[in-house]
């Protein structure tokens, strides 16, 4: 409800319009308030103004058509909070096989591996006064519509933690801690094939697709599917567009004509490959202006100095390009990120063998403070341009301490993923599914809890494919 910034055509008016009808989301849920202007201080005309807001309802925030990993995923039952499965590695030494008549055959054994992953929380509460159920609104039932957005809310935290999630935070005493997130794909996937110095405008997307799916087939897989960011849907729908004197005219159903076409799918070596564009891959982020916390007095940023210099490159890193870079960087735990702060040490300039150290002080350690350090930088040579996240570090216990920029992900770049979504490679442990939980009735207000508890597992890491630094 707070997310202006949506998908739809609304103007500000819309969206002053539904904060005025909705007024009260927060604590304490959604009351009855009118907001702005009460009734009976409307004069003229507008004293008999009928008020519609069905249609800014619809147009302010995301749909489920920006959600897919989470409905394609396969899903299965948890029945512990800590899930153990076992990953094949190898059938056996692919040697020998081959014997003398009536020789007693080699022994030969499959390597297995013990894994477990933690099932995890994810929730929300959300209220409704009880004056808000009385009074007549845009929607039927008020309580089925919050419990209707409460569950995209819930959808919008599970697909973006499906891809980015990280279940190791701070690090204490030698060794990461448990963090309340699951790991998402990004590191979950046991390949990367990197596309920096590559651009759709000179290699387009469908020329790179094999070697891609070859990546899979050569760890004995076969590729499903590819999720990727919805512009680079785009620019492979573009390939296919042509020019004006190739461009491709299609009959409709109502006898008109349509132009362009929108590919669903590709054909690879390995068979076909289907697309899966998703909001949640969209490009890196950009170092925000706002600090988006549920508690910030958990986590001071006012004491926190964080000093970016030039150091040798990292053992398997790669060495961003040579030229100058400014960066800055936030704190993050459960309760959200705060605002970007600029690191001291100025503009850096890196040799092409080197990269950015960053040096932690004041960072303190508790149980509430920051988990992770995302850092952000520009383009290179860009140094007063946009500022992109590049990495995220788990935070040590002691402050002053170095992390280093591995290069393996560029500024202003986006990211993919492609692989086998079947049963026997991926699964998502699901020891509850998304289930309603109501609270007990202390004031005149509805209030209850949307909750799921799972884990994403991967039996097979090395049949997916992680694409990094794609570039349009």
């Amino acid at each position: 409800m707070n997310d202006i910034n949506g998908f739809g055509l609304g103007s500000l008016q819309d969206v002053q319009s539904i904060n005025k009808a909705l007024e009260g989301v927060g604590g304490n849920g959604i009351s009855a308030g009118y907001g702005f202007q009460g009734p009976t201080d409307q004069t003229g005309g507008g004293a008999l103004r009928v008020e519609s807001l069905d249609s800014s309802l619809k147009v302010i925030t995301f749909t489920d058509k920006h959600i897919n990993f989470w409905k394609d995923i396969p899903k299965s039952p948890a029945y512990s909070t800590v899930e153990e499965y076992n990953q094949l590695t190898t059938y056996g030494t692919q040697t020998g096989g081959f014997v003398s008549e009536g020789e007693l055959p080699y022994a030969t054994q499959s390597d297995y591996v013990r894994k477990a992953a933690l099932v995890k929380f994810v929730g929300t509460t959300r209220s409704v006064s009880h004056p808000m159920t009385l009074v007549r609104t845009m929607v039927p039932d008020v309580i089925a519509q919050e419990n209707s957005n409460g569950i995209m809310w819930m959808l919008r935290q599970i697909e973006n933690g499906l891809f980015w999630g990280r279940s190791k935070g701070r690090v204490a005493s030698g060794s990461n801690t448990e963090y309340v997130e699951w790991d998402g794909m990004d590191q979950l996937v046991g390949n990367t094939y990197d596309l920096r110095n590559t651009t759709f405008s000179t290699t387009p997307f469908t020329t790179v697709v094999n070697d891609l799916a070859q990546t899979v087939v050569d760890n004995f897989g076969f590729p499903t599917d590819i999720y990727l960011p919805f512009q680079v849907l785009a620019k492979i729908n573009e390939e296919f567009a042509g020019t004006a004197a190739q461009r491709v005219i299609l009959p409709t159903a109502s006898g008109n004509t349509q132009v362009n076409i929108n590919i669903d799918g590709l054909m690879t070596q390995a068979g076909r490959v289907n697309l899966k564009p998703t909001f949640f891959l969209q490009k890196t982020r950009v170092a925000p202006s706002a600090s988006a916390l549920l508690k910030s007095d958990e986590m001071p940023l006012g004491s926190v100095v964080v000093t970016a210099s030039a150091q040798t490159l990292v053992a398997g890193g790669v060495a961003p390009a040579a030229g100058d870079y400014a960066s800055s960087f936030t704190l993050r735990n459960k309760y959200g990120e705060t605002i970007s702060k600029v690191c001291a040490g100025g503009t850096v300039t890196l040799s092409g063998s080197n990269t950015l150290k960053f040096t932690t002080a004041n960072i303190v350690g508790t149980a509430n403070t920051a988990q992770f350090m995302d850092v952000f930088v520009t383009q290179v040579n860009d140094a007063a341009g946009v500022q992109y996240w590049v990495e995220s570090f788990a935070l040590a216990e002691v402050a002053d301490t170095d992390y280093f920029w591995s290069g393996l992900r560029l500024p202003n770049t986006s990211t993919a993923f492609i692989g086998q979504n079947t049963p026997d490679v991926l699964t998502f442990r699901q020891l509850a599914p998304l289930v309603k939980m109501d609270l007990a009735t202390i004031a005149p207000a509805y209030k209850w809890m949307i909750l799921l508890y799972g884990v994403p597992v991967i039996f097979a890491p090395l049949k997916w494919t992680k694409i990094t630094n794609i570039k349009f």
